[in-house]
């Protein structure tokens, strides 16, 4: 097995990135266990799962963050904190579901702040992990996010380096992909191979077929697509 951990800033492509990820046989759970699309701010859906979402926002709450974009204060080996301690199981028993699967995958933005955490459950269980980053130009990003009202000032641009900052420091030492927001939408089809390869796991093959229905997903207006049988090429 391979845990993936799909991280980026939020309106930086997270969702995008995962469903492509999904169609490329990166198991995220089944859509019951997933939180619902919204018609307006992400017809497409978030490909979050609900219980990874609820502990991560307790993992920012005990940690100190004070809003979901702020980063709480960076201290070494933070996730080893005693105030965390309830959380293990449950995050233990999330991924032991997903890891029924040859490569399974967990996206969430708040996993930028919160990537040491899962990944160190995730070695707990002997097995490798693997780290996508969905980024997108700063100022792009601050755009869409004044969208949600928030202001286009210099303290949502801290919490945009903070993110980008701590996904650097937490993802030494596992194998990185980038994906950025602009290229998948320019060049789809070399995004999504490029995310093949880097997927690519020896108990699970990636077939041309699969490759061209994730270079579909940055299209807009492509609709939801979720797989419920078992991911092509799995065995």
């Amino acid at each position: 097995m391979t845990g993936v951990l799909i991280v980026g800033m939020h309106r930086s492509g997270t969702s995008m990135v995962t469903n492509m990820c999904h169609l490329l046989g990166v198991y995220v759970g089944e859509l019951e266990d997933l939180l619902p699309a919204h018609p307006v701010d992400q017809p497409n859906g978030y490909w979050e799962h609900a219980e990874g979402v609820a502990i991560n926002t307790e993992i920012m709450n005990r940690m100190g963050s004070r809003s979901v974009y702020e980063a709480f204060p960076y201290q070494e080996n933070w996730y080893r904190s005693r105030a965390l301690d309830d959380l293990r199981p449950r995050a233990a028993k999330l991924l032991h579901r997903l890891a029924h699967r040859p490569v399974f995958g967990l996206k969430d933005p708040r996993l930028s702040l919160t990537l040491s955490f899962w990944a160190h459950e995730i070695m707990e269980m002997q097995q490798p992990v693997k780290v996508i980053w969905a980024w997108r130009h700063p100022t792009e990003v601050m755009k869409s996010l004044s969208r949600r009202g928030l202001g286009l000032n210099e303290a949502l641009y801290r919490q945009i380096a903070d993110h980008h900052e701590r996904i650097v420091r937490q993802s030494l030492g596992f194998p990185l992909h980038i994906v950025n927001y602009e290229d998948c939408l320019q060049a789809p089809y070399t995004s999504a191979a490029c995310l093949a390869t880097f997927l690519r796991d020896s108990r699970q093959s990636i077939h041309g077929v699969q490759i061209a229905a994730a270079a579909k997903v940055p299209q807009k207006g492509q609709k939801r697509s979720f797989i419920t049988e078992e991911p092509y090429g799995s065995s």
